[in-house]
């Protein structure tokens, strides 16, 4: 349900009147998907060998992209909890110790 900021004009002849502003949008936030079904949302996501495949560095806002799951800072896949995001490597907690992984090279035949 998107949220609207109201600003009240004084129009000349007219008196006070409503006009509806949106709020700026963070392109980075996660979209909140209220039709998901409940078994999607408690699906877990099994990593054996986890594969750094691209990064968002925005600060606060980063996201890591590890083995095709999108994490944000402080979020977690199979026990991986994003810490940092730089250009080139992001570094994870795992069993209590700091991991980086490095972006992998893609194939230059593979899209």
């Amino acid at each position: 349900m998107p949220r609207t900021l109201s600003i009240l004009l004084l129009i000349p002849g007219l008196g006070l009147s409503t006009v509806a502003v949106a709020e700026p949008v963070n392109p980075f936030a996660r979209p909140v998907l209220e039709d998901r079904p409940a078994s999607v949302e408690s699906e877990t996501v099994s990593i054996a060998r986890p594969e750094l495949r691209g990064v968002v560095v925005a600060g606060a806002n980063s996201i890591a992209n590890l083995s095709g799951t999108l994490l944000a800072i402080g979020e977690e896949a199979s026990g991986y909890q994003l810490e940092d995001v730089t250009e080139k490597d992001a570094t994870f907690r795992y069993q209590g110790a700091l991991v980086t992984l490095e972006l992998v090279e893609q194939p230059a035949d593979r899209p």
